[in-house]
């Protein structure tokens, strides 16, 4: 059943990047981020009503849940549908995969706490595989300021990440993400409909199908499904899905018929095996390392 579980959620948030591309057609970042924030915050409020579970939500959490809106939500739901109706679906989505690495560099100042050997091997190689990818990128055009862009998405998902483990220890994170959503959704609602040009031109309808999953199914359903996993398998066993989701998002991207190179390949491999190093605890701190890659 987990394994079931981890393919499944594999295989949505894998296929996230190649709805983006579809529903950025019509719908402008802006709007794109707020109806699909606000469509995933009610699938989980929907689950959340008929499930068992105790938010712990307390008043004192609104200004951090400011700032995990901030980082979680607002700016990669902003930044990723940007960039993905420029350039192709399958090499945007690779920099998710820079996600655990990028978090052991975050914890460092934010959780006061010193990488080990592992953590630190699987950084340095991966720093040197984010530039396998910049030059991968330079060379289908995409401007450096664009790739600075794109790097600010693992990090923001990062500080997110750490954040809800540093700070929201006795608060639920479907409750958590649940309320981060719908406070996101609702500072971008206004700015969708008073900025963004909504276009209905040829194949809206497609592009109105791709939102809807984007929303219900991969914000909202793919969420509790992935909670339901680490309380089954443990948070290490559930960030396996970080393996999985980079491999199906380039098979959908060169199913629409994008460009693969050897360099993704290269570094793709190469940052799996610097994840897989991070997570590669000595014995003695095993059994207390948890991280969670959503």
């Amino acid at each position: 059943m987990n394994f079931f579980l981890l393919l499944l959620i594999s295989l949505i948030w894998g296929s996230s990047f190649i709805l983006i591309k579809k529903a950025s057609v019509h719908f402008p970042p802006a709007s794109l981020g707020a109806y699909r924030m606000l469509l995933g915050a009610v699938t989980l409020a929907i689950i959340w009503k008929f499930s068992s579970i105790k938010s712990g939500w307390e008043k004192k959490y609104i200004p951090l849940l400011l700032l995990l809106s901030a980082t979680a939500y607002v700016i990669p739901f902003l930044i990723q549908p940007f960039l993905i109706s420029r350039y192709d679906s399958g090499f945007i989505s690779l920099i998710v995969s820079l996600i655990p690495l990028i978090t052991v560099i975050i914890s460092i100042p934010m959780l006061k706490k010193l990488p080990n050997r592992f953590e630190l091997m699987g950084v340095t190689g991966g720093f040197l595989c984010l530039l396998i990818l910049f030059k991968d990128g330079l060379d289908r055009s995409i401007s450096l300021k664009h790739l600075l862009l794109w790097l600010l998405v693992p990090l923001c998902y990062s500080i997110g990440n750490t954040l809800v483990k540093m700070k929201f220890q006795s608060v639920h994170p479907l409750a958590a993400s649940c309320l981060a959503l719908s406070m996101s959704g609702t500072a971008l609602f206004p700015v969708s409909i008073t900025r963004d040009v909504i276009s209905t031109q040829g194949s809206f309808l497609q592009s109105l199908i791709a939102l809807i999953f984007l929303g219900v199914i991969c914000t909202g359903f793919a969420t509790a499904l992935f909670y339901i996993l680490i309380y089954r398998a443990g948070p290490v066993s559930a960030g396996m899905v970080a393996y999985i989701i980079p491999f199906l998002a380039l098979f959908w991207g060169w199913v629409d018929g994008e460009s693969l190179s050897i360099y993704q390949f290269l570094a793709l491999a190469g940052i799996l095996v610097m994840v897989w190093l991070t997570q590669k605890q000595p014995e003695k701190t095993k059994r207390q390392f948890t991280r969670v890659v959503s």
